[in-house]
C-alpha cells in the first residue's frame, strides 16, 4: 500500500452543517462547521493534500470555498471537486478519477472521509480508495468498514 497523501472530504454533514436549506450554502443566513472539523483540518494541514468531494447540486467549487471561508476552513484545502462542476458526483468511479487525474493521485493515495455509506464509503472504495466512515448519529449501526464518531477520531487512525 502506498502512503497517504491526500484526505477527500465530503462536504454537507462532514465538514459543515447542512441545514437543508434552498440555493447555495454560502448564501445561507447562517453557516456552521461540524464539530471537531477545524481542529482535525489544522492538524492535517501541510501532511496531506486536503480536498473538498461534494455531490451539493447548487454549489459549484467557488461556491463551496466561500461558505468554507465563512467558518475559517477554506484556507485548509487545496482543491475542491463538485458534482455541479464535473457533470459527474459521488460514487460514480468518473467522479473519483477526476480527483485523482487532477491532482497527480493514485487512488491508494487517498483517504476518502465521508457520512454516506454508499456514496461517499462504497464509491471511494470501490474505486481503490481507503474509506471511512463518519456516522456521528450512529445512522448506520451495522457498517463492516472503518467508522469515526468525531472526525477528531481521524488523527488516530492516519
Amino acid at each position: 500500500m502506498s502512503p497517504l497523501k491526500a484526505v477527500i472530504f465530503d462536504w454537507g454533514n462532514t465538514l459543515m452543517t447542512d441545514f437543508g436549506l434552498e440555493g447555495p450554502m454560502c448564501d445561507w443566513p447562517r453557516v456552521e462547521a461540524v464539530s471537531g472539523a477545524c481542529e482535525t483540518l489544522k492538524a492535517l494541514f501541510g501532511h496531506f493534500s486536503l480536498i473538498v468531494a461534494t455531490n451539493g447540486e447548487s454549489s459549484g467549487a467557488s461556491e463551496v470555498r466561500r461558505a468554507l471561508e465563512r467558518v475559517g476552513m477554506n484556507r485548509f484545502f487545496q482543491a475542491v471537486f463538485a458534482q455541479k462542476d464535473l457533470g459527474v458526483g459521488k460514487p460514480d468511479k468518473a467522479f473519483f478519477a477526476a480527483i485523482c487525474e487532477a491532482k497527480g493521485l493514485r487512488p491508494d493515495e487517498c483517504l476518502m472521509v465521508g457520512d454516506h455509506a454508499e456514496k461517499d464509503v462504497k464509491g471511494a472504495s470501490d474505486f481503490g480508495m481507503r474509506a471511512l466512515l463518519y456516522d456521528p448519529e450512529d445512522s448506520y449501526p451495522d457498517f463492516r468498514g472503518e467508522k469515526i464518531r468525531d472526525l477528531r477520531e481521524l488523527l488516530k487512525l492516519i
